[in-house]
């Protein structure tokens, strides 16, 4: 970095460390309200299951009556055409058995073989046309038992659908009480979550702004990268040179693309900095200490007035927030967050500074 002003970079970077922290709050207060969002889904499914439900039942109902009225009139039919089936089934059995019985006589009387020989063949005749009459009446009611039987299915389909339906809708009912909880939980988490990660982020981006703002306000934090490597790289001597870059590429309709851009250079060469600038971002996060320990006591003063925590929660809630943002975390923030741009971070920040007005239960 030679020729380039080491306490200019290591201030960059120092607001760079602030924003990658509060992103990393954001994160923390993301995967809570997520958690919310995600029991709020799978009740909505599950309301949307008990719908479904209830119309199976509400249409097994309606088919189960269909079916039981189909099954209803195909079998009186049956039972009306049946009654002349039997009977005369039971004639053509009955002419039959006279038939083997004349023919029997027919064999032992040799005499009268003529005249049993007319009679076999009138019995014979009748029985033929009593067993034709039987086939078209069977033949009639094979439809009818056809009908019968798939109403009969149909009605223990809709039986079984109706007891499946009524089981299902009981299960979500229990699940749905098991959300409820779950959500009851998550949301008091949610709540200590959001009034310290809130605290911590409002206390940092105060005390970002009033260290840096002279340099950078907050609207262009989502610009760092682009700012850093445009100094880093010698294209600009000084922030307000950058800036000027920025306003350019804004208008131009490529800051995005630029901005990503800058990233991936930064990522080749922030480890490499960081290591050399130690002495340098030591000076800079002191100028940002003071700044943070009255921004810090504010933060817990304002807590006190939201009455939302008893003293020992107080207590710990203060320990909580001056740990955040003590120079440790800051700067291994700074490490842990390389990896995403300012311009994805910047979002986090609005993120959390709006966190109770965008959050929806």
């Amino acid at each position: 970095m030679v020729g380039i002003n080491k306490n200019l970079i290591a201030d960059l970077y120092c607001l760079r460390a602030g924003i990658s922290a509060i992103s990393s709050e954001s994160e923390r207060l993301k995967n809570a309200d997520d958690r919310i969002k995600h029991v709020n889904i799978e009740m909505e499914d599950n309301i949307a299951g008990i719908v479904n439900y209830n119309s199976i039942v509400h249409t097994s109902k309606k088919t189960l009556k269909s079916a039981k009225h189909e099954y209803q009139n195909a079998k009186r039919k049956y039972d009306k055409k049946s009654v002349p089936f039997m009977i005369h089934s039971a004639i053509t059995v009955c002419l039959l058995v006279l038939a083997g019985y004349l023919n029997h006589l027919r064999m032992s009387e040799a005499k009268l073989v003529f005249l049993y020989n007319v009679l076999l063949g009138a019995v014979l005749l009748f029985a033929v046309v009593e067993l034709g009459r039987s086939v078209f009446i069977g033949i009639r009611l094979k439809p009818l038992r056809k009908q019968m039987k798939k109403a009969k299915q149909l009605m223990l389909d809709s039986k079984t659908w109706i007891e499946e339906s009524k089981k299902g809708i009981k299960n979500v009912d229990e699940q749905n009480i098991s959300l409820k909880g779950q959500k009851n939980e998550y949301g008091l988490s949610r709540t200590y979550v959001a009034a310290v990660s809130v605290s911590i982020a409002e206390a940092l981006y105060s005390a970002l702004s009033v260290s840096f703002g002279k340099s950078i306000s907050n609207s262009y934090y989502s610009a760092l990268d682009f700012i850093i490597d445009m100094i880093r790289s010698g294209k600009c001597d000084d922030v307000a040179a950058a800036l000027i870059a920025v306003d350019s590429k804004k208008a131009s309709g490529r800051f995005e693309e630029a901005a990503f851009k800058s990233h991936e250079q930064l990522l080749s060469y922030i480890d490499k900095d960081i290591g050399e600038l130690s002495s340098e971002l030591e000076k800079s996060y002191k100028k940002l200490s003071g700044a943070l320990a009255t921004e810090n006591e504010r933060a817990v003063l304002k807590l006190k007035q939201k009455k939302a925590y008893t003293s020992d929660g107080i207590d710990e809630a203060a320990m909580i927030i001056s740990k955040s943002n003590s120079q440790e975390i800051i700067m291994a923030s700074l490490q842990a967050q390389k990896s995403r741009s300012c311009f994805d971070m910047a979002r986090d920040i609005d993120y959390i500074l709006s966190a109770d007005k965008a959050f929806v239960r």
